[in-house]
């Protein structure tokens, strides 16, 4: 059987070190190039990699000379564990120019030519591969996984779903950086403590909580608020104060939408504004006003 050559892109870190481990002595690939910053080039890898793993680096791997990612790698695949900003420089360029490129890296995972691809999971997911070339006249191709959390629940939930079939879940994610990405995607989400009970406040205390984001100057901002019962089927444009406030979208049963002068409040939206920094304690009163205003 015929080996196939890889490439590790990025070796001297944690993930690059774990593509190494598995990779060592493997009967289906012939590991020929390690990549590295232009800083390392050139040099042994055992010599500038400090090895994070219980096992003793494999004597081969410590003698390869590591090179700097380019598109003539010698090597047919490559497993990329670069940092985002090379990942974008240079995943794209290796797949153009004919490498099959399997990525742990986010750079690529929303393309919508882009599998996210779990082996025991979705393995057919692969023949999109054919769009994607056709779509961007490679030769090569990229594929993704997808983040930790996504991967671990998949691995778990899938053959239940096969087997019984799964309308909805309930997940609770540890990380509050990442509930709040599913939050803007509309996934309704549990997660820590802290994102949790922040959640809770923006509700009960909408006039206490920080803005969601301000620009550098500290004068703009934007801010999510509760739709407050008196403001239920009432036009939300009442709720605008041009040059103030002004409210630029609605989330309404998880899905978000720009509004227009007719929306009409439902209760439970949760509504997003455009604010001046100075005028939050006017926009609050705003929405106490409800029917009154």
């Amino acid at each position: 059987m015929r080996k196939r050559k890889v490439a590790v892109l990025g070796a001297t870190g944690t993930v690059g070190q774990r593509f190494i481990s598995l990779l060592a002595d493997h009967p289906w690939f012939e590991l020929s190039a390690v990549t590295t910053s232009d800083r390392n080039a050139g040099k042994r890898y055992g010599d500038v990699t400090p090895w994070h793993f219980g096992e003793d680096m494999p004597a081969a791997i410590a003698d390869m000379k590591l090179e700097t990612t380019r598109p003539d790698l010698d090597a047919e695949i490559c497993f990329s564990a670069l940092p985002s900003e090379a990942a974008e420089q240079w995943e794209a360029a290796l797949a153009k120019a004919g490498h099959h490129v399997f990525s742990n890296v986010k750079t690529h995972r929303m393309d919508e030519d882009v599998p996210l691809i779990i082996a025991e999971v979705n393995p057919e997911h692969a023949n999109a591969l054919d769009v994607q070339r056709k779509k961007r006249g490679w030769t090569g191709s990229i594929v993704t996984n997808g983040n930790c959390s996504a991967i671990t629940f998949s691995l778990a939930a899938a053959p239940l779903h096969r087997a019984f079939g799964i309308e909805r879940v309930v997940a609770r994610i540890y990380d509050p950086r990442r509930a709040l990405i599913y939050q803007r995607l509309g996934i309704p989400t549990v997660a820590t403590v802290s994102w949790t009970t922040d959640q809770v406040l923006r509700r009960l205390l909408p006039g206490e909580v920080k803005a969601d984001w301000s620009d550098p100057s500290g004068k703009i901002c934007v801010v999510e608020r509760g739709l407050p019962v008196g403001w239920a089927g009432k036009k939300l444009a009442g709720l605008n104060e041009p040059g103030r406030f002004w409210l630029t979208a609605v989330t309404r049963l998880g899905t978000a939408r720009i509004v227009d002068t007719g929306f009409v409040g439902q209760e439970g939206d949760v509504l997003t504004f455009t604010a001046a920094t100075d005028a939050l304690d006017a926009l609050t009163e705003r929405l106490a006003a409800g029917k009154d205003h």
